[in-house]
Order: C-alpha cells, then structure tokens, then sequence
C-alpha cells in the first residue's frame, strides 16, 4: 500500500491491551498491515494478549508515570485513551509532550460524548475531557479527538465491575432511558484511521454513535443470543453501582463521574438530542466506511 508523506508509517497506540486498544490495534492489522504498529503495556501477562490481535505489534512496556521521549521515538501519529482517574489531566500532558519531543505529528484523542456548552453538566470527567483536548490542541501537534457514546460492552464489563450476575443485568440506567451507543469495533476503525490517514481527520472532532436506543433495546438483542435468552433487567440504585464500582478498586472521583452521568442520563429520559449523538452515526459511515454497529449485531459478535 503506498502512503504520502501526510500518512503515518508508525503508529503508537496507548493502552494496547484494554477493550478499545484491542480494537485499534486489531483494525490496524486488518486495514494496514504494512504500517509499523508500537503499542504500549503495562502489565506482562497482556502482552500475548496484544500480540493476539495485532501479531507484528512492537509492545513498549511502561506505566504512565515513566514516559520518556524514546518510548515513541520514529512514530508519527499517536493514540491516547486516558485512564479512568484524575490523573488523566497530568498523564495526557506527559504523553503529549513526550511524543512532541520524540517528533510525533498527530494525536488521536479518545474522550467520551459531550452535551451542548449551554447544558450545565455535573459530570466531572467531561471537564476533565476538554481540558486534555485543549491541552493538546495548544501543544501544535496535529489533532483528532473522537468522543464516544455510552459503551455496549459496559453492560459486561466496566472499570472491573461486571454487571450481569447470573441471568440479570444489574444496572443503574432507566430501562427507557434514551441515550447513544457504541461499539469497541466502529471506535477502533476510525481511530486507525485517523491515526494512518491523519491528514484527511486533522482538527477534527468525531462523536462515535452505533445505534440509539433504550437499555430495554439493548437486553432484547442481547436476549437473541442464546446463553443470554433468560437474561432479565434488574435496576439497581446508581448509589449501588457506585459502591461496586468503588469496592472494586475504582477511583471514587472518577467514579462519581460514572454516577452523575447515569443520574443525569434517567432524569433527561432522551438523551438522544445530544451534541453529537446522531451524528456519530453518520461519522460511522463516512469516516468508517461501514455501517454502525446495530445491538443485535453486536450481540451476536458477544456470542463469538
């Protein structure tokens, strides 16, 4: 595959083996296979599991608080997700400038969905978010930043609190609460390419949306799958799921983010109406080539 110079040959990917990260790096492999691919781990026994979904993957090994220049040395584009803690705002400055002084030219910035400046949000993290876009956007690297919806995989797994017990689903949203999903895939393809075709995505800003719909449209696609026909809805407090979420191991902080944007989430009802949400889904199909990723769909790749 030939590359203009405005097209990365090495690529960096953060947090190369979370669920996102997997994504990256599996869209990578399967679109760019000739572009050398770095991506960063934290903890040895995931290191197979990076090689797994991109076998030729270069795996740099360091925690956020130890980056150096060298670790992203050669590569042009970088992909950051922050962490899930208030260090975020500290880690993604030290990231980005690293990768400044090792010569990287663009970041792709992975950030979450974001209402309408009017709206007053209490949602911490969303400020936390704006802030890391501002900083890079200072920094004169080139930019993207991607802001997702609500994950579909959150109702399996969510900052290590797994929310289907048995045959329920144990979760604090409102089953006809309106709101944007999105799936690990769709986010992973436009993130590879922006991180190869950067120049074409450069100041960009993607809300990501796969479908838009309630909870109750969620758990009757994932009803479809047979090992989750019995699957039922419990409705849990959102003070229950932050206490989950706390008593395993999460940043309370961050975690009262997570609460806020559930309570604000069930008191709008339709959150569809949202800056972006509808729009991630046209940002699926242009800037990803494919259709979004409907619930029924992603149900049956859960069954994979």
């Amino acid at each position: 595959m030939s590359r203009s110079l405005s097209s990365a040959e090495c690529v960096f990917v953060c947090g190369g083996s979370g669920t996102v990260g997997h994504s990256v790096l599996k869209q990578l492999h399967e679109l760019y296979p000739n572009v050398h691919v770095k991506a960063q781990c934290r903890n040895e026994s995931k290191c197979q599991f990076i090689n797994s979904c991109h076998p030729k993957a270069e795996i740099i090994k360091f925690d956020f608080d130890r980056v150096v220049p060298d670790h992203f040395r050669g590569c042009t584009s970088l992909f950051i997700m922050s962490p899930y803690t208030v260090d975020m705002l500290v880690q993604v400055r030290q990231l980005v400038d690293a990768a400044k002084e090792a010569g990287v030219r663009h970041v792709v910035h992975l950030g979450v969905i974001q209402p309408e400046p009017s709206y007053q949000t209490h949602v911490n993290y969303i400020h936390w978010h704006r802030l890391c876009e501002a900083y890079i956007e200072s920094s004169g690297l080139s930019w993207t930043h991607l802001r997702p919806a609500m994950f579909y995989s959150n109702l399996f797994h969510y900052c290590g609190w797994t929310p289907i017990q048995g045959n329920e689903l144990q979760f604090p949203l409102q089953p006809q609460t309106k709101l944007g999903w999105v799936s690990d895939d769709d986010i992973g393809r436009i993130a590879a390419k922006c991180l190869v075709d950067f120049s074409s995505h450069s100041g960009q800003i993607y809300p990501i949306t796969s479908s838009i719909g309630s909870l109750e449209d969620v758990l009757h696609a994932l009803q479809s799958v047979p090992r989750l026909k019995d699957l039922k809805l419990k409705t849990i407090s959102v003070d229950e799921a932050y206490e989950q979420l706390v008593s395993n191991g999460s940043e309370p902080v961050y975690m009262k983010g997570f609460r806020d944007t559930i309570l604000e989430s069930n008191q709008m009802q339709d959150c569809s109406h949202l800056a972006g949400v509808k729009e991630g889904m046209e940002i699926v199909k242009n800037v990803g080539g494919k259709q979004p990723m409907a619930p029924q769909e992603w149900a049956q790749k859960c069954q994979q």
